[in-house]
């Protein structure tokens, strides 16, 4: 019963995607467009990793308004986003009870071990208390069975 089990596994490491901060309903310079926020001089965006909490991803410091009628000086992809850690792992075992029938058993496991996989902050200055807030994850652990008959 032991013997003549198959794993599998898929191992997803994957850095942030970097995010264009942006101004999602002010229009600033009273272009018709999406404005950006300035920098502030002396201010880092990225907070160090043991400072980063999904209620405060960045520095929300870092940013401000930029005067009427001008566009900001923010560049693109300044923000950091969280990245991904995600282990897929599956067990098989196929049993021939007699010749030409083959009973498959599979169990699957994804996100097996529960890591937390974070959204992407928010990245418009206008939206007040959710800016650099995140407010979703990735998908939770989920484990799947499976029994097949061949014949």
């Amino acid at each position: 019963m032991l013997r003549n089990w198959q794993t599998t596994g898929i191992v997803t490491l994957q850095d942030g995607t970097p995010e264009n901060p942006f101004y999602f309903g002010l229009d600033i310079a009273n272009s018709g467009t999406f404005n950006r926020p300035n920098i502030v001089p002396g201010q880092k965006i990225s907070l160090p990793r043991d400072k980063r909490t999904p209620e405060h991803w960045f520095n929300t410091a870092a940013f401000s308004q930029p005067a009427p009628f001008t566009f900001g000086n923010a560049g693109r992809d300044v923000i950091p986003g969280p990245g991904n850690i995600v282990f897929d792992l599956a067990v098989t075992r196929r049993f021939h009870p007699r010749e030409g029938h083959a009973i498959e058993f599979r169990g699957e496991f994804f996100n097996a071990f529960n890591h937390p996989n974070f959204g992407i902050p928010g990245n418009n200055p206008d939206f007040g208390p959710f800016f650099g807030r995140i407010l979703t994850t990735g998908e939770p652990r989920r484990i799947q069975l499976a029994l097949r008959y061949d014949f």
